[in-house]
C-alpha cells in the first residue's frame, strides 16, 4: 500500500526515475502497511530525505557548501544572495522566521521582497522544478498519514502523533527568537515556512475522526500548539489575542461542525437525524456554560450550532414547505431547542438559529415559522418587516440621493436632491422607490403627510422638460403604479418579505434593460421582449430548450453511408421525421411511431402530407418551458451555458416577459407554447419564483443572497461600457440564439459567479454599514451588524459569549465542492489533466445521481408487472391512478410500492428535461410526446405512467430508464478512456440482474458528502481569518477508489439497450411489429428444407436461440422504420449497419436469409424456443393470460389423443407449427372491438382454415404463406379434428401434440 501510494502521488511527475526509488522504500518497510509504530514512520521520512536529497543533487550538479553552516547543497540550489554570499534554503528559512533580514554571513542587507528564485531565469525553472518534486514528496506523506497512520482501528503510538506534529510546526534554531514556532505545510523538509503561521485543519480532521478517548491527549496538544502560536509575539490579555484565539476556536468549531453532519449523511431517516440533533442539544444545554476553553468547549459549541441548524432544516420542512408531518420526534426535538434558548442566558443561539433559517430558506420562511413558533420571534411586535435596500449595489451616490429624497419628503429643500440627479436619473428612481413606493406596505399615520411633501418631487419631475427620459415611470413610482392595478410589479400593505424584493428586483431590471444601458442593440432581444412583445413572435427566446432529436437520426445516417446506402429524411403529415433507405424514394406503407399518421408511398411517391424534410429541426420560437410547476429544481445548461448561468439568463428572460405583460399581455401571451391557460402575469411569476429556488440550488446561497446577486448582474449591465455590435444579435435562429447567449454571459454573469463569495462579502458589507439596518432587529441579526450597547467578552474561556462563535456559515457540500472546483480549476486553468476524471464527473453528477434510484424502481416496476401483467388492458391501467392501488390492494403490496415510489419519482424529475428520443427494441426510434414533456408523477398519476412500454404513459418510465443506463455506459466509456483502460472489457450485464455494484451508484449526501469533507481544509492564518481549500487531485483519487471501481456496462444491442416491457392482457406488440414490417418490406417464407437446416444447427440451444431471437427484434425495430429492398442480404445489415458482432446463430441463415425471410425466421425461432422450454419442462406460454390458456376437458383431451393416432408424426409436427403460428398471429391479439366473435372463442377448425385462407393471400393480413404451402395440411386433415378444441385450448392441444409427437418419435 505505501508503494502504491508513493507512485500515485508521483504519477505527474516525469524527471525522476522512480523504480530506483521504490527499491530501498520496499526493502524498509517489506510487508508493513499500517504505519502506527514510529520505527516505520521513521522509516518513511528517512526514505523521503534520501530521495529529495537525491533529485537535488540531480538537479543542482556542482556542489558546494552554505556559507553559514557548511551544509553541503547543489550550487544551482543555493539562495544566491545580493551580497554574493550562498545560503541554504533552511538559513534562508531562519532569516524568514526570524525576520532579520540580513546575510548571516557578512551581515549585508536584503530586500525583504527577496526570494531565492529571483536570481536568473535559470535559477527560477531549478526552484520550481525542484518545489514541484517536493509536494510530490509532501503528497505522498499526507496520503501516508491519512490513510496508514490515522485511518486504521489501531491507536497509533504516541511518538508517531508527535513526529506527525513535527511536520506541520517548525522551531528557530538559534539567534534571538530561538525556539520560535512557526507553521509550514506537512512536510519532512524545514526549508519552507510560514511567512505568517497559519494553522491548518488537515491534522485535526484526521484525529477528530478517531474514537474521542484514543485521541482526546492529542486533540488538546493541537489546541495548546495553536494557542501558542496565537499569543506569540504579544500580550495573552490583549484583544488582537482574544481575536486570534476565537478565530482559530471557530476554525476548530467548523471542523466538529462537519464530523457531525458527515455522521448525520449516514442516517437515513429523518427522525433518526432530529434524535441525533435532540442528543447533541442535550449535551450541548449541559456543558456549554462552562468557563474552561479546552478541545471538549469547542466540541459542545459544535454540537449546539449542529443542532440548531438541524432544527432550522426540519422547522422550514414541517411548517413551511410541509413535505414532513409533524411528528413526535419533531415536538421533541423543538422542545429541546427551547429548553437550550430558555436555559442560556444570552441570545446568541436564538440569533444564530434565525439567521440558519433566514441565510438558508429566506425571510418569508422565517416569517412563516414564527408565525407557528412564536417564541422564535426577535421581536414581539407585529410591525412589518421591510427587505433591506438592495440598490445600495449601485455606486455610494445612490445612498446619498436616497436620503437627500428622504429630506425633500421631511420638508427640506428640495435644491440638494436637484443637483445629485442631474447625471444619475437611474439612481433616483430607484431612491423613489425605497423611499416612497415602499412605504405602502406598511402605511402609517405619518403617509398622509409623506404624499403631501411628496408634492414638491412630484412638480419637479413634471417640470423636468426633455432632461429625464423616463419621466412618466417617476410619476408612476409616486403613485405606487408601476404595474397594473392588482399587477404584482405594485407594493402592497403587508406584502412579504420576498415579494418585496422581486418587486425591487424587477423595477431594477427594467430600468437596465430599457432605459439606462450603454448597449440598447446588445439588449435588444430582452428590452424588445418589455417594449415590443409583438416583434418577438418568430424569435428563439434565451435558454429555451431546443430540438435535438436530429442528433439521433445523424448518427444513424452515418451508419447507414458507411454501408454505401442512400438515406433521405422525410416529415409525416404532422410533422415527425422518419427515414427512407435504399433509393431514397417511398415506395411502401407504414404508421408514424409519434402520431400513426400514414407515411411513406408508393411507386416512389409520397403519400399526401408527407414531404422531404428540409433539414431544419423542429424547434419551436417563444417560450416552450411550459408551466413552472411542471419545471424540476434540476439546474442543467442549455447548449455552451452551464447550470447556474442559464438559470441566471433564464430568471432576466422571465423578467422580461412578465414585464412585457404588464405593456401588452397579449402579444406577450402570443410568446407562449403551449396556449396559456391562466393569467400572463401570473404564469411568468410562477417560473420567476422558480427561477429563484433553481439558482438558489445552483449556487449554494440563499435567496436573499440570490436576489443581491440578480441586482449586482443589474448593476454590471447599467455600468458596461465596452461597445458591443448590433449584428447577428438578434435571436431569429438558434446558431444566433447561441452565440449572444454566450456573449450576454460572459460579459455580465459568469464574472461575478466566478468570483461568488468575494462580490456577495462586498454587497453585503455594503448593506451591513447603511445606517438604516440598524433599526430593522431582524435585518441587524442577519447582517450581524452588533447592537450599540454590545460589551465585547475579555476571557476566552467565555467562548460561547463571544458574537464571531455564532456567525452563519455556508455549509460545506457536494454542490458548493463541484461549484469551487468549476470556478477554480476548469474556468481558470482549462481542463487540468490531474483532475479529468473528476471534470468528467462534475459536468454529469446532474444525471449520474439518479442512478443509485434504479435498483428500487426496478424493483417498483417487478412487482406491478408481477401484479398486473395479463391482469389489464393499457386503457385500464390509463385509467386505474396509484391511489387506486393504495385503496385496493393489500397493505403489505402498498407499504412496498409507497417505499419505492419516491425513487422512481426522484428519477424522473431529475432526468425528464432531458429525455428526447430513444431507439427501441420493437418499435425503432421513438420519441417523447409533448403531452408526457414536463409531466409531474404523483399518487394521482396513472399506472400506466411507472409500467414501461413503448406506447402510452409508459413511455416516460421506458424513456426514463433507458436514458440513464445510457447514460451509465457514455460515462463509463469516457472515464475508461480517461485512465487508459479498455471498455470492452468491462463486463456486460444485462438489465434482469442489475444492482446498485454494477452502476456509478452513489447517494450524494451519504456517499459523497464523507469524501467532500475528507478532502477540504480549514486554514487559518494570523491576521487574515480562515479559508477553506479543497483537495481536488485527493477527491479524485477517492472517487476512482469508492465510486467508480469494478463497475460493469448495462447490457446493449447495436444502439438498443433491452427494456422490458409491461405486457397487457392480450399484447399484440410483435404482430404490431410484424404488421409494420410487411407495409414498409414484403414478406415470403422459408423452404422447408431451409427451415429444417436451420433448426439443425441450432441444436437445442436454448441461450443460441434467445439471442438469435434478441438479435432479429433489434434488427426488425430498425427494417421496419428504414424499410429496404427484399432481397437484401439480412446479414450484411446486422453487421456492417448495425455493427452486431454476434448476428443469427445458424450459418444458413447468415447465408440465405434476406430482408423478406425476417417475419418467417421470426416464427421459426419463436416455435423454436417453445419447444425446447416445454422439452425441459417449462412454460412456453407464460406471456398469455389465463383467458387464453384453458386446459381441454378430459372428453376432448380423449378425443385429440384419438385424431392423433390416425395422423403420422410428420402431418402432426406441421399442424404444430400451424397451431403455434395462429396462436401467436390471430388468437392472442387485442380485441378490435368488432360485433364479430372472439378468436378465443372459436373452433380451432375454423381458425386454422381462416389462418390458411389469409396466409395464402398475400394481399391481406401478414402476408406470410405458411407451410402448408406444401399440402401436407389438407382441409381434410383440419375438418378432422375435434369440433369441441377452441382458440383459446390452443396452449394446452399443442403441449398434448408434442408429447405425442415425441413419444413416437422415440417408439421409432
Amino acid at each position: 500500500m505505501t508503494v502504491k501510494l508513493f507512485l500515485e502521488s508521483f504519477t505527474g511527475n516525469k524527471k525522476y526515475q522512480l523504480e530506483t526509488s521504490l527499491r530501498p522504500l520496499w526493502t524498509m518497510l517489506k510487508r508493513e502497511d499500517a504505519l502506527t509504530k514510529i520505527s516505520l514512520l521513521e522509516k518513511v521520512e528517512k526514505f523521503l530525505k534520501s530521495v529529495n536529497k537525491a533529485f537535488e543533487k540531480e538537479i543542482a550538479g556542482k556542489m558546494g557548501k552554505c556559507s553559514h553552516c557548511d551544509t553541503q547543497f547543489g550550487e544551482a540550489l543555493a539562495a544566491h544572495l545580493p551580497c554574493g554570499d550562498k545560503i541554504c534554503l533552511r538559513c534562508f528559512a531562519d532569516i524568514q522566521v526570524t525576520d532579520s533580514w540580513e546575510c548571516p554571513k557578512c551581515s549585508a542587507a536584503i530586500p525583504s521582497s527577496y526570494k531565492p528564485c529571483n536570481s536568473s531565469e535559470e535559477d527560477r525553472e531549478v526552484f520550481q522544478e525542484y518545489r514541484d518534486y517536493q509536494k510530490c514528496c509532501n503528497t505522498f506523506l499526507m496520503a501516508v498519514v491519512s490513510k496508514l497512520c490515522l485511518s486504521g482501528k489501531d491507536a497509533p503510538e504516541s511518538a508517531v502523533v508527535q513526529k506527525i506534529f513535527s511536520y506541520i510546526i517548525y522551531k528557530a534554531r538559534h539567534g534571538q527568537t530561538e525556539g520560535r514556532l512557526h507553521t509550514k505545510k506537512m512536510s519532512v523538509f524545514s526549508d519552507t515556512i510560514d511567512s505568517t503561521p497559519v494553522v491548518r485543519s488537515f491534522l485535526l480532521q484526521l484525529l477528530i475522526r478517531k474514537s474521542e478517548e484514543t485521541v482526546q491527549d492529542y486533540l488538546q496538544d493541537f489546541f495548546l500548539q495553536a494557542k501558542a502560536l496565537c499569543e506569540q509575539g504579544t500580550d495573552e490579555t490583549s484583544q488582537d489575542t482574544i481575536d486570534r484565539i476565537v478565530q482559530f476556536s471557530l476554525l476548530v468549531i467548523h471542523c466538529f461542525e462537519d464530523l457531525y453532519h458527515e455522521r448525520a449523511a449516514s442516517v437515513c431517516s429523518p427522525d433518526e437525524e432530529m434524535k441525533m440533533a435532540r442528543f447533541h442539544l442535550a449535551e450541548a444545554r449541559q456543558f456549554i456554560m462552562v468557563k474552561e476553553l479546552d478541545m471538549a468547549k469547542m466540541f459542545t459549541v459544535a454540537k449546539c450550532r449542529y443542532g440548531l441548524s438541524v432544527a432550522a432544516k426540519f422547522l422550514h420542512a414541517v411548517l413551511v414547505q410541509k413535505t414532513l408531518s409533524q411528528s413526535g420526534p419533531f415536538d421533541q426535538l423543538i422542545q429541546e431547542v427551547t429548553d437550550l434558548l430558555d436555559f442560556i442566558r444570552m441570545d446568541w443561539p436564538k440569533k444564530f438559529l434565525v439567521k440558519q433559517i433566514c441565510r438558508e430558506f429566506g425571510t418569508d420562511s422565517y416569517q412563516t415559522i414564527c408565525r407557528a413558533a412564536g417564541w422564535l420571534a426577535l421581536d414581539t411586535t407585529n410591525e412589518i418587516i421591510e427587505c433591506p435596500d438592495r440598490y445600495l449595489v449601485c455606486p455610494l451616490s445612490y445612498q446619498k440621493i436616497r436620503e437627500a429624497v428622504a429630506k425633500t419628503l421631511l420638508g427640506q429643500n428640495i435644491k440638494p436632491l436637484k443637483s445629485l440627479v442631474k447625471n444619475n436619473e437611474m439612481l433616483f428612481l430607484l431612491a423613489l422607490h425605497r423611499e416612497v413606493t415602499m412605504k405602502n406596505i406598511n402605511p402609517s399615520s405619518e403617509t398622509p403627510i409623506l404624499q403631501k411633501s411628496s408634492h414638491k418631487i412630484t412638480t419637479y419631475i413634471q417640470n423636468a422638460n426633455g432632461t429625464m427620459k423616463a419621466k412618466e415611470l417617476a410619476l408612476k413610482l409616486l403613485k405606487n403604479e408601476f404595474g397594473r392595478p392588482g399587477s404584482p410589479l405594485n407594493v402592497t400593505e403587508g406584502q412579504g418579505v420576498r415579494d418585496q424584493s422581486l418587486v425591487c428586483l424587477l423595477l431594477h431590471t427594467h430600468l437596465v434593460l430599457t432605459h439606462f444601458n450603454n448597449k440598447p442593440g446588445f439588449l435588444k432581444p430582452l428590452s424588445d421582449l418589455i417594449l415590443h412583445p409583438e416583434d418577438m413572435v418568430d424569435k428563439f427566446l434565451p435558454t429555451m430548450p431546443q430540438d435535438d432529436t436530429m442528433l439521433y437520426h445523424e448518427i444513424l445516417l452515418r451508419s447507414m453511408k458507411d454501408a454505401d446506402e442512400t438515406v433521405k429524411t422525410f416529415n409525416c403529415p404532422n410533422g415527425h421525421t422518419y427515414v427512407i433507405t435504399e433509393c431514397g424514394r417511398p415506395y411502401t406503407a407504414g404508421r408514424c411511431n409519434e402520431c400513426g399518421e400514414r407515411i411513406g408511398g408508393r411507386d416512389h411517391a409520397a403519400f399526401d402530407g408527407n414531404t422531404p424534410h428540409d433539414g431544419q429541426d423542429q424547434t419551436r420560437p417563444g417560450h416552450v418551458l411550459g408551466r413552472a410547476a411542471d419545471r424540476t429544481n434540476a439546474y442543467a445548461g442549455e447548449r455552451r451555458l452551464g447550470g447556474a448561468v442559464c438559470a441566471v439568463l433564464r430568471f432576466f428572460t422571465h423578467a422580461a416577459l412578465l414585464l412585457g405583460a404588464e405593456n401588452s399581455p397579449e402579444a406577450t401571451s402570443a410568446l407562449v407554447y403551449p396556449q396559456l391557460q391562466q393569467d400572463v402575469r401570473q404564469f411568468f411569476l410562477e417560473h420567476l419564483q422558480k427561477d429563484l429556488q433553481i439558482i438558489h440550488m445552483a449556487t449554494g446561497k440563499s435567496v436573499d443572497d440570490v436576489f443581491l446577486l440578480l441586482h449586482f448582474i443589474c448593476h454590471q449591465i447599467s455600468q458596461s461600457d465596452k461597445p458591443r455590435r448590433n449584428d447577428g444579435r438578434i435571436l431569429t435562429d438558434k446558431s444566433k440564439r447561441e452565440n449572444w447567449e454566450e456573449e450576454f454571459s460572459k460579459t455580465f454573469i459568469s464574472p461575478p459567479l466566478q468570483d461568488l463569495e468575494a462580490c456577495l462579502e462586498t454587497c453585503n458589507d455594503r448593506i451591513r454599514r447603511d445606517d438604516r439596518i440598524g433599526s430593522n432587529k431582524l435585518m441587524s441579526v442577519l447582517y450581524e451588524v452588533p447592537p450599540v450597547d454590545m460589551t465585547t467578552p475579555q476571557e476566552v474561556d467565555c467562548l460561547h459569549e463571544f458574537p464571531a462563535v455564532w456567525r452563519y456559515r455556508s455549509r460545506i457540500t457536494l454542490e458548493h465542492f463541484l461549484r469551487e472546483f468549476h470556478l477554480k480549476v476548469e474556468n481558470i486553468k482549462g481542463k487540468n489533466s490531474k483532475t479529468e476524471v473528476l471534470s468528467l464527473f462534475s459536468q454529469e453528477h446532474q444525471h449520474l445521481q439518479a442512478l443509485h434510484h434504479i435498483p428500487n424502481i426496478l424493483h417498483l416496476q417487478q412487482l406491478l408487472m408481477e401484479k398486473y401483467r395479463h391482469r389489464l388492458d393499457l386503457s385500464q391501467a390509463c385509467e386505474m391512478t396509484i391511489t387506486d392501488i393504495f385503496s385496493t390492494e393489500d397493505e403489505g403490496f402498498k407499504k412496498d410500492v409507497n417505499e419505492l415510489m419516491p425513487d422512481l419519482v426522484a428519477a424522473w424529475e431529475c432526468v425528464k428535461e432531458s429525455l428526447h428520443g430513444c431507439w427501441t427494441v420493437h418499435d425503432g426510434l421513438i420519441h417523447l410526446p409533448d403531452a408526457y414533456k414536463n409531466m409531474r408523477i404523483d399518487e394521482n398519476s396513472h399506472l400506466a405512467v411507472l409500467l414501461p412500454s413503448t406506447q402510452g404513459p409508459g413511455i416516460c418510465s421506458y424513456m426514463m430508464l433507458e436514458f440513464l443506463f445510457r447514460k451509465h455506459n457514455e460515462f463509463m466509456e469516457s472515464y475508461c478512456e480517461k485512465i487508459s483502460s479498455s471498455y470492452e472489457r468491462l463486463p456486460e450485464v444485462s438489465m434482469r440482474k442489475l444492482h446498485s455494484n454494477h452502476l456509478v451508484s452513489y447517494h450524494p449526501d451519504r456517499d459523497l458528502l464523507p469524501l467532500v469533507l475528507a478532502n477540504c481544509n480549514y486554514s487559518f492564518e494570523l491576521g487574515k481569518g480562515t479559508t477553506i481549500e479543497y483537495d481536488f487531485e485527493g477527491f479524485e483519487y477517492q472517487l476512482k477508489e469508492v465510486i467508480l471501481q469494478a463497475k460493469s456496462r448495462v447490457e446493449q444491442k447495436s444502439h438498443v439497450i433491452p427494456i422490458d416491457q409491461m405486457v397487457y392482457r392480450a399484447d399484440s406488440g410483435n404482430v404490431a411489429v410484424l404488421k409494420t414490417l410487411q407495409d414498409r418490406i414484403p414478406q415470403e417464407p422459408l423452404s422447408r428444407a431451409v427451415k429444417l437446416q436451420i433448426v439443425s444447427e441450432l441444436k437445442s440451444s436454448l441461450p443460441d436461440v434467445c439471442d438469435s431471437i434478441n438479435n432479429l427484434d433489434i434488427t426488425t425495430s430498425f427494417l421496419k422504420t428504414l424499410g429496404g429492398e427484399p432481397d437484401k442480404p439480412l446479414q450484411i445489415f446486422m453487421t456492417a449497419v448495425l455493427k452486431m458482432k454476434q448476428t443469427i446463430t445458424s450459418q444458413k441463415v447468415r447465408q440465405v436469409c434476406e430482408f423478406r425471410h425476417v417475419q418467417s425466421l421470426w416464427l421459426l425461432l419463436t416455435f423454436q424456443k417453445s419447444v425446447i422450454l416445454a422439452e425441459h419442462h417449462q412454460d412456453p406460454f407464460s406471456n398469455l393470460d389465463s383467458e387464453h390458456k384453458v386446459d381441454l376437458c378430459e372428453e376432448e383431451r380423449t378425443n385429440l389423443l384419438e385424431f392423433c393416432q390416425r395422423k403420422s408424426p410428420d402431418k402432426l409436427e406441421f399442424l404444430l407449427q400451424e397451431m403455434f403460428d395462429c396462436l401467436l398471429l390471430w388468437v392472442a391479439v387485442p380485441a378490435d372491438n368488432s360485433d364479430g366473435p372472439s378468436p378465443k372463442s372459436m373452433s380451432l377448425k375454423d381458425l386454422l382454415q381462416g389462418h390458411l385462407d389469409r396466409s395464402l393471400n398475400s394481399d391481406e393480413g401478414l402476408g406470410i404463406r405458411s407451410s402448408s404451402i406444401d399440402q401436407t395440411l389438407t382441409e381434410e386433415d383440419i375438418d378432422s379434428l375435434p369440433q369441441g378444441i377452441k382458440g383459446m385450448h390452443i396452449p394446452n392441444t399443442w403441449l398434448l401434440l408434442l408429447q405425442e409427437i415425441s413419444r413416437r418419435r422415440k417408439e421409432m
